[in-house]
């Protein structure tokens, strides 16, 4: 008899969204006698679907337009959990007219899918309110709040939900509000927090949870050999991410205006972003002198990135972002034991130990501090500088393989099946 595992994910896999899900997926699927059913919230029907496993069932979930979620948030007026929620922020005095349209958006399509999830379990595949099945949202928001209202309909299945970083800190997602957050995880049978300090956060918050656990994301390993060798003459800089105003990007760039010593320099910055950060980034990047070269490829996804680092050799990985879970774009730079410098927030210092394989910034930091740090790796004698690329290396060998970590919570999932 196979056992199911139902998931539910934004937009993933069609287009650029959750990229990181991919690989865990892949480790999900090698589960034995496992159907694994995906449901795929809000993807655009002009986006690429990924290829996935032969034993994923995808269920896409179409995005409607924002004129149908306004018109079908009307239904919110028969809504007692929207009523409980809006006089919820009416008293603490923190409702704002962009809490309550969050609100509102959020229940009107929460509230749409999962009737449509509903039907499905229904009539598809035919779920009696007895199974107990396992169900999984990769996200910690409104996909998690569906799962909440799941909880009625199927009391006997296991409930779970991770939690990453805007649908985790309030005070970094849209708003500043995370809608029924209390509700959501007083309903689940565990939240996996991918942090300690997430985890930390969520305890603080949260005293009286006993459902809240941790578990690491990890990537591939792609490193072909450890024949790691320091140039002398040049340093590359590899950055990864984004361009928006939370990862800060041109921070880089005024960095490395201020170095003044005529060294040469080479800077690639993988990723695409907001009008408005981009043009900032251009501006600072014109400024910078003729020794100081810097490419900006674009988007690129994960494996084409991993034959970049497979064939190219660079000197650090920066991150200069205010806000992160832990970036996995730290964990591949790790896994080819590139030295990284990174602000110290969310979980970075989980990953990035202080004068061990990198440096920690303060979220604040000054462009000068950043502009030093990378003057001392191009200066690092070279037994120095491989043996913070042998700690990277070591860090996420013992902490982000993707083998160690992924393997490991198909037998948490196969203990709940």
């Amino acid at each position: 008899m196979k056992h199911s595992i139902f998931i539910l994910a934004s937009i993933f896999p069609y287009g650029k969204s959750e990229p990181y899900l991919e690989e865990e997926l892949n480790y999900i699927s090698r589960i034995k006698n496992s159907r694994i059913v995906l449901f795929s919230l809000s993807p655009r029907k002009g986006d690429v679907k990924k290829k996935m496993p032969s034993n994923v069932e995808i269920n896409p979930i179409f995005f409607k337009g924002y004129f149908f979620y306004f018109l079908h948030s009307l239904t919110l007026l028969f809504d007692t959990k929207f009523y409980k929620e809006f006089f919820k922020l009416l008293k603490s005095k923190k409702l704002t007219f962009r809490k309550f349209i969050k609100l509102t958006t959020y229940l009107s399509r929460a509230n749409y899918e999962y009737k449509r999830i509903k039907k499905l379990l229904k009539k598809k595949y035919h779920l009696p309110k007895e199974s107990t099945v396992v169900f999984y949202s990769y996200r910690l928001e409104y996909q998690a709040y569906i799962l909440y209202s799941l909880r009625s309909d199927y009391p006997n299945c296991k409930f779970i939900a991770r939690a990453h970083r805007y649908d985790l800190y309030e005070e970094f997602s849209k708003a500043h509000y995370l809608p029924f957050q209390e509700d959501i995880i007083t309903s689940l049978d565990d939240v996996i927090t991918i942090s300690k300090d997430g985890f930390k956060y969520l305890k603080d918050k949260y005293p009286f949870a006993d459902n809240i656990s941790l578990r690491y994301l990890g990537t591939k390993d792609y490193l072909l050999n450890k024949d790691w060798k320091k140039n002398p003459k040049k340093i590359k800089i590899i950055s990864c991410s984004n361009i928006t105003p939370i990862k800060r990007v041109e921070l880089i760039a005024q960095s490395l205006y201020k170095i003044s010593e005529n060294i040469e320099i080479e800077w690639v910055h993988y990723g695409d972003g907001e009008n408005n950060s981009k043009v900032k980034l251009e501006t600072e990047i014109e400024n910078l002198p003729s020794n100081i070269k810097v490419y900006l490829p674009g988007y690129i996804d994960s494996s084409a990135l991993m034959e970049i680092y497979k064939n190219q050799d660079f000197d650090i990985f920066v991150n200069v972002s205010t806000s992160e879970g832990i970036p996995v774009s730290i964990m591949e730079a790790t896994s080819f034991g590139i030295p990284i410098i990174a602000t110290d927030v969310g979980g970075t210092s989980e990953i990035v130990k202080d004068g061990y394989n990198g440096f920690l910034l303060e979220s604040d930091f000054s462009t000068g501090k950043l502009s030093e740090l990378i003057i001392m790796f191009y200066k690092m004698n070279e037994c120095e500088y491989l043996q913070f690329r042998n700690n990277s290396r070591e860090i996420w060998e013992e902490f982000f393989s993707a083998e160690k970590n992924y393997l490991d919570f198909c037998i948490y999932l196969q203990n709940l099946i």
